[in-house]
């Protein structure tokens, strides 16, 4: 599925969603009200976690790991980095070099260390 299908399949079931909280509970015994809303509040994990998959899902994803192994092997060679360096030797921008570079250390796959105004990143493996 394409991600303009995706995107309003996301809005449809978002929809559903509202509308299945809005709904009015049937009138009766508890027991029964009790029953229908947890019904229905597992209907609505299930869409959420559907919808969870679909963002996390991203289509740049391939690239992403690409760029992710491109940058472990520059630090490989060179001991650290820093998103300038990074970006001379790599097809992006500074700014986007630097938001690789903060995610893999979030990952755990890079440390860092300032020196002055400059961070730099090397391996933490």
């Amino acid at each position: 599925m394409n991600r303009e299908g995706e995107r309003v399949r996301v809005r449809k079931d978002l929809l559903d969603i509202k509308d299945q909280v809005r709904k009015p509970v049937e009138r009766g015994d508890k027991v029964s009200e009790i029953r229908h809303m947890n019904s229905k509040l597992d209907d609505l994990a299930d869409k959420i976690e559907e919808i969870r998959d679909v963002l996390h899902s991203d289509g740049s994803s391939g690239v992403k790991t690409r760029k992710k192994k491109e940058i472990i092997c520059f630090i490989k060679d060179n001991g650290r980095t820093n998103a300038s360096e990074l970006s001379d030797q790599m097809d992006l921008s500074r700014t986007r070099c630097s938001e690789y570079l903060n995610e893999m250390k979030r990952e755990g796959i890079l440390t860092s260390e300032k020196e002055g105004r400059k961070k730099f990143y090397k391996l933490e493996i």
